[in-house]
């Protein structure tokens, strides 16, 4: 009986250790331990929830995620998060397979001591996860966004419990872009009904034109201005900056 009672406890303490060690493996192998890859810099500025600028001025566009535009709800909050997180902190930038965008933004990851910042903010529901070929720690983000919706944390609380939010069906559309008002979440598969008045095909949300290098919203003023002839439409914000910008001064 005595042996019974010493024995129990030994066991249910080595159940207990087995179970935190698993769990510190599969922490691990998303850790800020390879620093060989990785630069040491200062955030010195928030631009928004996914573009910051570092020591020396060069423009960090954070990888993996894509956070609200400004305007759109949870904008101020994706940007807040990364202020409170990353501000006048030394910090570890990765790259991965592209250096710069067609903005000449750094592409990076940015890491907190042992925390991807990119990874926490799709955990909080700020962002979504934004990925092209295999890029690293799709895998972990993706997952972190499928929890995410689950849950409907942040962005995710706006969906509609009659849309289809799986999270699987989520996590597997790469390419996807959502665009937050206040009721709604749109992504490629669905229209801009104002896209379609500007003589685009069903499955338009921006465009641009011919001659110039911004591409808007089409319910922007500055859209209703593009001839037919000039009028480009795009289904998908990637498809839009692959040679154009954001409008800055679009009115509604």
């Amino acid at each position: 009986m005595v042996k019974k009672t010493i024995i129990l406890p030994i066991l249910l303490l080595i159940l207990i250790l087995s179970l935190f060690l698993s769990g510190c493996v599969t922490q691990q192998a998303i850790k800020n331990t390879d620093l060989q890859n990785k630069e040491k810099t200062i955030v010195t500025k928030i631009i928004d929830g996914d573009t910051v600028v570092i020591q020396g001025g060069e423009h960090v566009r954070l990888l993996g995620i894509d956070t609200p535009e400004k305007g759109e709800p949870y904008y101020s909050d994706a940007k807040n998060y990364l202020e409170t997180r990353v501000f006048m902190k030394e910090v570890y930038i990765e790259s991965d397979a592209e250096d710069k965008d067609q903005y000449d933004r750094l592409l990076r990851y940015i890491w907190l001591d042992d925390s991807l910042v990119n990874l926490e903010i799709v955990q909080h529901g700020l962002a979504i996860a934004r990925f092209y070929d295999n890029m690293k720690y799709k895998t972990e983000i993706q997952e972190a966004e499928a929890l995410a919706i689950n849950q409907k944390i942040g962005i995710w609380s706006q969906l509609d419990n009659n849309q289809n939010n799986s999270p699987q069906t989520r996590a597997s559309i790469d390419n996807q872009v959502i665009t937050l008002n206040n009721t709604d979440v749109i992504d490629s598969t669905l229209t801009d009904d104002s896209c379609v008045s500007l003589g685009c095909p069903q499955g338009t949300l921006y465009v641009a034109s011919k001659n110039s290098d911004k591409y808007h919203k089409c319910s922007c003023s500055f859209a209703k201005r593009i001839s037919q002839q000039n009028l480009v439409c795009f289904s998908s914000k990637e498809e839009a900056e692959k040679n154009h910008q954001a409008c800055s001064s679009c009115k509604p």
